[in-house]
């Protein structure tokens, strides 16, 4: 028994950016591992907004950038 593929039966597979909604076959995109598609601008801000979020959580805190308290310092003149 043959399983039927909608895109053989629609003549062409449809490749729709997951993000925007437009057509990107024959342009350039990215699959994810589930089968989502990507246009190259909503894969490049989907990409950046990850890092962000990964740089972000390994940042420590802004009080504790600061080992050595201010009045330590020696200030020269």
């Amino acid at each position: 028994m043959a399983i039927l593929n909608t895109a053989t039966l629609m003549g062409a597979a449809t490749k729709v950016c997951c993000q925007c909604g437009i057509n990107v076959a024959g342009r350039l995109r990215t699959k994810d591992s589930f089968g989502n598609y990507y246009c190259a601008s909503c894969f490049l801000a989907k990409h950046d907004q990850e890092l962000r979020e990964f740089l972000a959580a390994q940042m420590p805190e802004p009080e504790l950038w600061r080992k050595v308290p201010l009045e330590a310092y020696a200030v020269y003149t």
